[in-house]
């Protein structure tokens, strides 16, 4: 333990040294030590931070580079394919964060782009996708306001969580056979994106890919998709039975969630501000973490006996809901689950967990036999 804290010392040290050399340096090429990785055995593995033109890159274990920062003024680039000769094959991450690039053209020789690699590009109007890329991590186009359309090679296996999320004039996604994973929240709050097509390869998806995008209305996915389905314009997974997506920009008051369905996923209705009823079917048995959170003018709905689970926030926010029916069967109710529905009364029956759970946290309820005093003689 003394040995890895010594070590551990010594590596702040020279990072520290270091970044005042890098700081004065401009030679290309230099290259300057900015960390020390100890492994299990408090081996000590270098590794160097290199710099060449307007370009910063580390060397990989497996001999390849990774483009760690760009510290160039052009806004139109060309990301190089080999750098110290070495192949190009990612990009780091947070390399790009907060950059004023407009254009950007990545060669085919990358595989990965880590998390938040473009984050916060508001600039950012057009990528060109290396046509082998596999993996786009968590953020990586976070909030690139500008970013109008995206091609995605059918190389691409995984789209990351908010991987696109923000990207508020987003209104063309193509892609191609091949990717397998859409990770949570991918391209939540688009607010341009009006239409999306499934490839028939998709067999995974994480919480709403699509929450909160104003004026997605159509969800298109092919008879031939194996694992997810739409009916009437609403997305689901066909392995959990689970409701995935509920596009905002369909208008309807009414939604009766069709039969067989077991769950209703997080955040999969959240936001549906035109829906006024929703009709449970009796297969349901658990609601997710805000599944219905921000339907401000929800004002009735029917949960069947059955359901067990209601999630963390499930009714957030609907402002206008004012009763609903609570079943025995309920055994576990999240944290906020009712927060900021101030018309709201349970009815619930009493010696009942939920009844219990209304006392506990205060909120309003009555009981099905509470008028049965006006009937006796």
């Amino acid at each position: 333990m003394k040995q890895t804290c010594l070590l551990l010392l010594i590596a702040m040290n020279i990072c520290f040294i270091a970044v005042c050399y890098a700081s004065d340096s401009s030679d290309v090429g230099a290259s300057v030590d900015l960390s020390l990785t100890i492994m299990d055995n408090n081996e000590v593995v270098q590794q160097t931070e290199n710099i060449e033109g307007d370009w910063k890159y580390v060397i990989l274990g497996d001999g390849t580079a990774e483009i760690i920062s760009y510290r160039g003024s052009d806004t139109d680039i060309t990301i190089p394919a080999t750098i110290g000769g070495k192949i190009v094959t990612s990009i780091g991450e947070n390399a790009f964060t907060w950059e004023r690039i407009k254009r950007v053209k990545m060669p085919d020789s990358i595989e990965t782009i880590h998390k938040s690699a473009f984050s916060w590009c508001t600039s950012l109007t057009y990528i060109e996708l290396s046509k082998n890329l596999k993996l786009i991590e968590e953020g990586a186009f976070f909030n690139c306001i500008n970013l109008s359309g995206i091609t995605i090679p059918g190389s691409v296996l995984t789209i990351g969580v908010q991987a696109f999320s923000s990207c508020e004039k987003l209104s063309r996604i193509n892609w191609s056979y091949g990717l397998q994973v859409i990770e949570s929240r991918a391209f939540s709050s688009c607010d341009s994106l009006e239409t999306i097509a499934i490839p028939d390869t998709v067999n995974d998806m994480g919480i709403n890919p699509f929450a909160n995008c104003k004026k997605l209305s159509q969800i298109y996915i092919s008879p031939e998709q194996e694992f997810f389905a739409v009916i009437d314009g609403v997305m689901y997974s066909k392995a959990d039975r689970r409701l995935v997506c509920y596009p905002l920009g369909i208008t309807r008051n009414l939604f009766n969630i069709p039969e067989g369905i077991v769950s209703i996923g997080d955040a999969s209705l959240r936001g549906c501000y035109g829906l006024k009823e929703i009709k449970m079917p009796s297969t349901l048995k658990t609601i997710g973490n805000s599944a219905f959170s921000g339907c401000v003018n929800l004002k009735s709905i029917s949960i069947p006996e059955g359901v067990t689970d209601i999630g963390d926030a499930a009714f957030w926010g609907c402002t206008k809901l004012d009763s609903i029916d609570l079943p025995n069967s309920i055994a576990y109710i999240g944290q906020s689950a009712f927060y900021d529905c101030p018309s709201l009364s349970l009815r619930v029956n009493p010696d009942s967990y939920v009844s219990a759970y209304c006392k506990e946290n205060n909120i309003p309820h009555t009981y099905p036999d509470s008028l049965d005093w006006l009937s006796k003689p």
